[in-house]
């Protein structure tokens, strides 16, 4: 027979069969030897159960039923192994099985994103807080992300402001109280990103991918504790970390920005500032 026949694979699956079926057989024969054994336990639990039992029937209907199952429970619980026996081996051999795949989602958080969580815990761990509410840290990053003002972006085109548009028009007035370059690169980006609204939006956008992001990570590594779901801020610290350092490892694997880091002094770093955590290259 030459290889990829088809008498040649129906012989290897009758011989799968064959060995499957005598694997099989030893926990069937086990499942049966059990059920047999434990046969006359469950009559005297049942037996024991009916008549302890505190329901409100009448009496002849309980003695009844006690009286019934003394004699009938045997034969129940026969077919009810046999029933069982019958599933067994029958679904030993089933075929149309699906497949179980279990997709895989592809985390799009950016590692300014994990900057910010890992900065937020070390303020609670500072603070001494060993533990915080998912609810609370979620809301806490809902503030400091903004994600009510985008939403509304996405929905109206613009931000909103607190207690709503007002009627009169008022003129707005800047004073520059600093005239170095650096301000005024930052107040003209200011405004011609409140003139393009592509911009903002793929902003707003991002922004809120990056907050349900922070959600799915929280919920990952959420406990529950009296009906509460809590975070460990020092599990999320060690686990910061760890993606840190695999980050560390795949860039010398690729070889990139390694001298830039070797040489870099992050000793005067302030990990407590937001914004000098934030102006630091990804590779800190």
């Amino acid at each position: 027979m030459r290889y990829g026949s088809s008498a040649l694979i129906q012989a290897n699956n009758y011989m799968m069969l064959v060995k499957y079926v005598v694997f099989m057989l030893i926990f069937f024969i086990a499942f049966i030897a059990t059920s047999v054994i434990l046969l006359p336990l469950a009559w005297i639990i049942g037996t024991i159960d009916k008549i302890s039992n505190q329901s409100h029937e009448r009496m002849y209907t309980k003695i009844r039923e006690i009286i019934l199952f003394i004699f009938a429970g045997p034969f129940i619980l026969v077919a009810d192994i046999m029933a069982d026996i019958l599933y067994f081996w029958k679904y030993n051999f089933r075929s149309d099985l699906n497949r179980i795949v279990i997709a895989q989602e592809k985390s799009t958080i950016k590692n300014k994103t994990l900057r910010e969580v890992s900065l937020r815990c070390f303020q609670f761990a500072e603070s001494k807080i060993k533990a915080v509410t998912t609810t609370q840290l979620i809301r806490i990053f809902r503030h400091q992300f903004k994600v009510q003002a985008h939403i509304q972006f996405l929905l109206f085109g613009q931000f909103v402001p607190k207690g709503g548009f007002k009627t009169v028009d008022q003129r707005k007035q800047m004073t520059l109280k600093s005239m170095k370059t650096e301000k005024l690169i930052e107040e003209r980006e200011n405004e011609l990103l409140l003139m393009n609204d592509d911009q903002q939006l793929n902003i707003s956008k991002e922004i809120i991918q990056q907050f349900n992001q922070i959600k799915k990570l929280l919920h990952c590594i959420t406990y529950k504790v009296n009906e509460k779901k809590v975070l460990c801020t020092n599990i999320i610290i060690h686990i910061m970390n760890e993606m840190r350092q695999d980050r560390k490892i795949k860039m010398v694997l690729k070889d990139r920005g390694i001298e830039e880091y070797v040489s870099m002094d992050i000793t005067d770093i302030d990990i407590q500032d937001p914004e000098e955590v934030e102006e630091q290259p990804e590779e800190v």
